[in-house]
C-alpha cells in the first residue's frame, strides 16, 4: 500500500505541476519550532492515531486505494 500511495502522490504532483520548493540542506533537528514554521516545514504525525487520521482525511488515499 505504501508503494502504491508514494507512486500515486508522485504522479499527482507531476500532473498538477507542483513545485516541491527549495531543498532543506540544514539539520532540521537543530531548528526551533518557530524556525520550522517560518520556513513552512510541517511535522509528520507524532502518533499512530494521528497518522491513521491523516490517511483517512487525504482524498488521494481514497482515490488510490478506494474505500
Amino acid at each position: 500500500m505504501a508503494a502504491a500511495l508514494a507512486l500515486s502522490a508522485g504522479l499527482e504532483g507531476i500532473r498538477q505541476q507542483l513545485d516541491p520548493g527549495k531543498p532543506n540542506k540544514d539539520n532540521l533537528y537543530e531548528l526551533t519550532e518557530a524556525e520550522c514554521q517560518t520556513r513552512g516545514i510541517k511535522f509528520l504525525p507524532q502518533t499512530l492515531q494521528e497518522a491513521v487520521q491523516a490517511l483517512a482525511d487525504d482524498p488521494l488515499v481514497e482515490k488510490t486505494l478506494g474505500k
